[in-house]
């Protein structure tokens, strides 16, 4: 990409929207952009620009349009485009085409010549695909006008970063946070994902960046920098702020002082170094210097985004901070855009006032944390030890997904892009209204469901069919093209045919799953066949309520046309089927479920009260399609018998039903569970059991006093609601012990008192001293004894996990 030497120092968003403005106002603002058809006009061999004397034309009335205005120069927008560059290769190993630039061009003309009026005159002609004024973008981030920044005294506890960590502090709302703690469990990232950050330059030296920054290095301004941070900063290093892809690669291009040519040639620049990603927290705007801006859309930058999508690329964008639902580009693109929209700390859609806050509409697909988010800049800030700073906006939410996307990459890099926006979508928190709504699309993202979707019990299965059949069709109508590519301009007829498919999955399901189609790799158009043509976007999707457990019904359409003749319409000479006839279509398919309802895991058995208790680790499963539970019992050679009437909803469970002549004879009772999803049973889990006098007082159990004190691994851990927590006492002892959470304040004293040697356990229910359920979490459990026998004294804490 040619580029111009920047500085970027925005110390205030509106000074930087005006610098650019000013910087660009002699040269974008009196230029359009054309895509003209191949050979209409011709620059001399070696030049990329120049006069209208010196162009070639052979459509006089271009020409004529031209010379009858202050045209002052015709510039190639893609100097360096070659013609090898309309194939690529897919992130997934597709062959594809994409745009041919070669006919695209600016025109600029002299001062107080109606850029508008021309491209839209320009737009009628034969010869041109289109014509649209030429502009810039701005970023979508604002200064937080709130000055009490976070409490940075209690580190572990969420700390600034409550986007990543949410525990309710400094008034914020438990687990108001994308859940990036328990998904980093499953994975961190990987160095082989690269993360395109479509910016204003990052600042590639920062302690937090550095090593992790290729692309345009010697650019870098306060904006992109703060968005590569939240996306992938250094972690676990012991500097500043954690990213939420670990380990990802982030490849920068500058759009600042860059027109829409410049803003397509960053967009492929990226993908082109191979970017899985692509960041877009800016909008395209005329009246940019302005609050709020205009926004703008362009043919050029769409056809960009196309290309990127067709190449496998996950394209995610920032809505707009405009409390509007007013639609901002690139965000409402459409087919292959992920649009982010911003909360804040209480999980609401942030608001600052009824002009500034996160966009809605429908084109929203989820949101992320975007209100007073930490991250890294260019300047030091001494309240943050550092080059670091709090920044407000749906350019903060944006990184967010992008780098949930990096880590879903570094699962299952075999996933496509439309798998990742679906699978975001999904597995996201529902906020507002119940299910889609166009204030949160489908809520905030959840970065722990997310990649739990991708890994067992669930798997995601990548088919395609090719079985199609046409099932409705319209009359011929009359239309005119004349700006569609691989139409010729003219009248034609065309026929709509509706193509259906109906497909048996290679593997059934436990229960029907979630389908979606995969655009890039589809043969069929949307019901818009002039967008469909003019990006290149193929498209189809599943029939709603047609999928099953077994199969489901999929559509496309495909079209018919026939040039406009005299006479009869099927007399007239066929131009083609687009984009291919019934017998080539194809449908590419995702679906993601369960072939097998897996059953309870790890169930063991403890006694407590006498009593035996069951627990188990939770099945991995969303929660609303799981039921819950069930746990049966055997006693000696009796059948096996159902204990619980109504489905378990927790993992855990105590028998208080054992007969006393049980217990006394001493016979064998054998314990096993299964999970029910939607309404389908598991088999059964492994057996566990215990001899029946184990429940009496006078049975030892180990009938060994044990050597030394110690505090067992609570079980199971994590857990919802209950946990046993074993400990040993090796004389008798006066015993405490308590539970705290992360700050050190004092949950519950669960132990106060004398007990004889042995070894113990206790339960845990998950309520405070006042008998209240706590909020998930960690959790520390303490256990102090002091000898009543040797003086002997012992202290050790450990670690729980409460989800619920």
């Amino acid at each position: 990409m040619i580029k111009k030497k920047l500085t970027l120092r925005m110390f205030f968003l509106v000074i930087g929207m005006s610098s650019i403005v000013q910087a660009q106002e002699t040269t974008y603002e009196r230029e359009i952009i054309v895509m003209f058809r191949p050979g209409v006009i011709e620059l001399p061999a070696g030049i990329t620009e120049a006069t209208l004397a010196q162009v070639i034309f052979t459509q006089i009335d271009v020409q004529n349009a031209l010379e009858m205005r202050d045209t002052e120069l015709i510039i190639k927008a893609f100097s360096n485009f070659q013609l090898s560059d309309t194939l690529g290769i897919s992130r997934t190993g597709e062959v594809v085409r994409l745009t041919n630039r070669s006919n695209i061009y600016k025109i600029r003309f002299g001062v107080g010549e109606n850029i508008s009026h021309v491209a839209a005159d320009l737009s009628t002609f034969p010869s041109v695909i289109y014509a649209e004024p030429n502009g810039i973008a701005i970023p979508v981030q604002l200064y937080p006008n709130d000055e009490h920044f976070d409490d940075p005294n209690y580190p572990g506890q969420g700390g600034y970063q409550w986007n990543l960590l949410n525990t309710g502090q400094y008034g914020g709302t438990d687990d108001a946070d994308i859940d990036v703690p328990e998904a980093w469990d499953i994975t961190t990232g990987s160095i082989n994902t690269k993360i395109g950050i479509i910016d204003f330059g990052v600042m590639s030296s920062h302690v937090d960046l550095n090593g992790k920054v290729l692309g345009d290095v010697e650019y870098y301004g306060y904006h992109g920098t703060h968005v590569a941070g939240i996306a992938a900063a250094k972690t676990n290093n012991t500097n500043g702020i954690a990213g939420v892809d670990w380990n990802a690669q982030i490849i920068s291009q500058n759009i600042g002082y860059q027109d829409d040519a410049g803003i397509a040639d960053a967009v492929m620049d990226a993908v082109n170094a191979g970017a899985d990603i692509i960041n877009n927290s800016w909008v395209l705007c005329s009246n940019c210097n302005n609050w709020p801006p205009t926004p703008r859309y362009s043919s050029t930058v769409r056809l960009a985004f196309a290309d990127a999508y067709n190449l496998g690329t996950v394209s995610v964008a920032a809505i707009g901070n405009y409390n509007s639902s007013v639609f901002y580009y690139p965000a409402d693109f459409g087919q292959g855009i992920i649009t982010i929209g911003a909360t804040d700390r209480t999980d609401s859609c942030w608001v600052s006032s009824s002009n500034s806050g996160s966009s809605y509409g429908s084109h929203i697909d989820a949101v992320a944390p975007g209100k007073d988010i930490l991250s890294t800049v260019t300047y030091y800030k001494s309240q943050y030890n550092g080059y670091y700073d709090l920044k407000t906006g749906t350019s903060m939410a944006a990184p967010h997904v992008s780098g949930l996307s990096g880590l879903l990459l570094a699962e299952n890099n075999n996933l496509y892009n439309d798998d990742i926006e679906q699978i975001i979508r999904i597995s996201a928190d529902d906020k507002g209204a119940l299910g889609w709504d166009q204030y949160y699309g489908t809520g905030r993202i959840n970065t722990h469901r997310a990649l739990n979707f991708i890994n067992s019990p669930y798997t995601v299965n990548q088919w395609s069919s090719s079985s199609a059949f046409i099932v409705a069709s319209t009359d011929f109508e009359l239309q005119q093209f004349s700006g569609v590519l691989g139409i010729p301009y003219g009248w034609y007829w065309v026929k709509q045919h509706i193509v259906n498919a109906t497909v048996t999955f290679p593997q059934s399901f436990a229960v029907a799953p979630i389908v979606w189609c995969r655009g890039a790799s589809t043969v069929g158009f949307s019901d818009d066949l002039v967008d469909s043509q003019t990006f290149g976007l193929n498209w189809s999707k599943p029939i709603p309520g047609t999928v099953t457990s077994s199969g489901a019904t999929l559509m496309t359409y495909i079209y018919e046309l026939r040039r406009f003749c005299l006479g009869e319409t099927e007399d007239c000479p066929i131009e083609g089927w687009f984009p291919t006839s019934v017998g080539n279509v194809v449908f590419a398919y995702t679906a993601l479920g369960i072939h097998t309802i897996p059953p309870p895991d790890n169930l063991q058995i403890t006694i407590t009260g006498l009593k035996p208790l069951l627990s188990w680790d939770p099945v991995n499963v969303e929660a609303s399609i799981l039921d819950g539970y069930h746990v049966y019992r055997k006693i000696g050679n009796n059948p096996w018998e159902r204990l619980t009437d109504e489905l378990q909803n927790e993992t855990n469970f105590i028998d208080n039903s054992i007969r006393e002549s049980d217990k006394m004879n001493g016979v064998w009772i054998s314990y096993r569970a299964t999970s029910v999803i939607s309404g389908q049973e598991s088999a059964p889990s492994d057996n566990v059991g215990l001899w029946g006098n184990q429940l009496l007082v006078k049975y030892k159990m180990i009938s060994d006093i044990p050597k030394k004190y110690d505090l067992g691994r609570n079980y199971p851990n994590p857990f919802n609601p209950l946990s046993v927590i074993n400990y040993s006492l090796p004389e008798k002892s006066f015993v405490t012990l308590k539970i705290y959470n992360l700050i050190g304040k004092e949950i519950k004293t669960i132990l106060y008192e004398t007990e004889k040697a042995g070894f113990k356990n206790v339960v845990w229910d998950s309520k405070d001293e006042y008998g209240i359920p706590v909020p998930s979490g960690v959790y520390i459990y303490k256990l102090t004894a002091a000898s009543n026998e040797s003086g002997k004294s012992f202290t050790k804490s450990n670690k729980m996990v409460l989800i619920k």
